[in-house]
């Protein structure tokens, strides 16, 4: 509860602060002992957090109200948030293309045994999907599966599943369902492609920055479209990511671009991966499917 002296009726305030894609912080700033607050968004969505965080799936001009309440009465105060409809969110650390309105992608990440870059020691699946709506934020599209494996809800409208081990994992074949909405209808798509397939990376353990730093696999992929290197935080969060089609087998980094980073530990990853796509209701959607490996670095 917000407090001030007296007993009397609350004064409603708040502020708000905008984000990207649709999500809005709201400050409450009401003054007086509130025993309920009561927050209506316009969208047919309420909240009765103190200050809560609420994400709109379209843009538009949203009249918002904060009803403050006490047994000795009640005060409410409405004011307009403005969301806007701005560049698309990339996912981050996938192959991005500038005309897709949505992407299905399914990710093999492979571990080699250490000092045999050819021997696989652990192989996990995991699966990413995005649709976007016309304005550019990521929608809810209901229930979403790959293989028979229901991927969780983000807040942002992403989809997401990851195996915790090596028993399971993207072979020949995709079977993905998209319950669908936002106007996209239900997608059930079976999707037979051979998997990229990479081998382990060599790479200096130590990343100098007053130099070039050469990422590489030990020999060229097969079956894939293109090569994404990257070099990452310890969270996963991609820093540096550059691509290459897949007749070659490294990147050199150079100290331009190195010097970006800041000193720390690190990952580095290299991503292959190939793609397809199909049009539904005049929509682009991407199945891509990747093959990655990373391993652990020091920024100097």
């Amino acid at each position: 509860m917000l407090f001030s002296c007296g007993k009397k009726a609350p004064k409603a305030n708040f502020d708000s602060v905008v984000k990207r894609a649709g999500v809005v912080d709201f400050l409450n700033t009401s003054v007086g002992v509130v025993d309920e607050f009561i927050w209506i968004f316009d969208d047919g969505d309420s909240s009765f957090a103190i200050n809560p965080v609420h994400r709109y799936n379209e843009p538009g001009l949203y009249s918002v109200k904060l009803i403050a309440k006490n047994e000795n009465g009640s005060d409410e105060v409405v004011k307009e948030v403005d969301i806007v409809g701005g560049d698309r969110e990339d996912l981050s650390g996938h192959p991005s293309f500038s005309d897709a309105d949505g992407y299905l992608i399914a990710q093999n990440e492979i571990v080699f045994v250490e000092g045999s870059p050819f021997q696989i020691q652990n192989i996990r699946g995991k699966a990413l999907v995005g649709f976007y709506d016309t304005t550019n934020f990521f929608v809810d599209l209901g229930v979403v599966s790959a293989n028979g494996e229901r991927l969780s809800q983000s807040d942002n409208n992403t989809y997401v599943f990851s195996s915790p081990d090596s028993s399971y994992y993207f072979k020949e074949q995709v079977n993905w369902r998209v319950d669908g909405g936002q106007r996209y209808p239900t997608i059930i798509e079976s999707r037979q492609t051979a998997w990229p397939s990479i081998s382990g990376i060599q790479f200096n353990p130590t990343i100098d920055r007053s130099t070039t730093y050469t990422l590489s696999l030990n020999g060229l992929p097969s079956d894939a479209d293109a090569v994404l290197y990257q070099i990452m935080d310890t969270s996963g969060t991609v820093l540096l990511s550059r691509e290459e089609n897949s007749s070659f087998s490294s990147y050199n980094f150079t100290s331009f671009e190195l010097d970006t980073l800041t000193a720390g530990l690190a990952k580095v990853r290299i991503l292959a991966y190939n793609y397809d796509t199909f049009i539904v209701d005049q929509r682009k959607i991407y199945f891509v499917n990747e093959a990655s490996t990373e391993a652990a670095v020091e920024i100097k």
